[in-house]
């Protein structure tokens, strides 16, 4: 497993490269406002998982430094070799959550280093989603979350977004 994690708390995963956090500075990929393209928000350590609208599953685990995460994965055929990536978990029945996971800055991410060509398109490895605080899994198996990713095109600037309420069990 690579074991470059960003300050961000998005890390490369079982089949991703070594996260970047030279992105240049442009603007937050969750306040763009520009065209958006088709984006699938999927989890899974070793394999893609898709996640449909409601009811999904991911699967909550201990990291390498103690803390907790879930998988997240993203990809779509409208973007190109360069892009940022960064995810937001919030509580599904509370309006206006709080983010519990580390999303800023988002992971950059090239062809070759994170994301990877496949046949649907663009696809970025597993990356751990790391929870702020949690002492353990007790805490969020079994809830409802709304699980959103952000992604943007280095290259053209064009941003998407995509949410799915996901359930999140405890690892065997």
């Amino acid at each position: 497993m690579a074991a470059g994690l960003s300050s961000c708390g998005v890390g490369a995963g079982a089949d991703g490269g070594v996260v970047s956090l030279d992105a240049p500075p442009l603007p937050s990929c969750w306040a763009a406002v520009n065209a958006t393209f088709p984006l699938e928000l999927g989890t899974g350590e070793a394999a893609w998982e898709s996640l449909p609208e409601e009811g999904g599953r991911a699967v909550v685990v201990r990291g390498p430094q103690g803390g907790y995460h879930i998988y997240g994965r993203v990809r779509s055929a409208a973007i190109g070799p360069d892009v940022r990536v960064s995810f937001r978990l919030r509580r599904a029945d509370e309006p206006d959550a709080a983010v519990l996971n580390y999303d800023d800055p988002p992971a950059r991410l090239r062809l070759g280093d994170g994301l990877a060509a496949t046949p649907e398109g663009n696809s970025t490895g597993a990356l751990r989603v790391i929870f702020r605080a949690l002492s353990g899994p007790a805490e969020v198996a079994g809830m409802p979350f709304r699980f959103e990713a952000c992604l943007q095109d280095i290259a053209t600037l064009r941003v998407a977004t995509t949410a799915r309420r996901i359930v999140i069990f405890a690892a065997p």
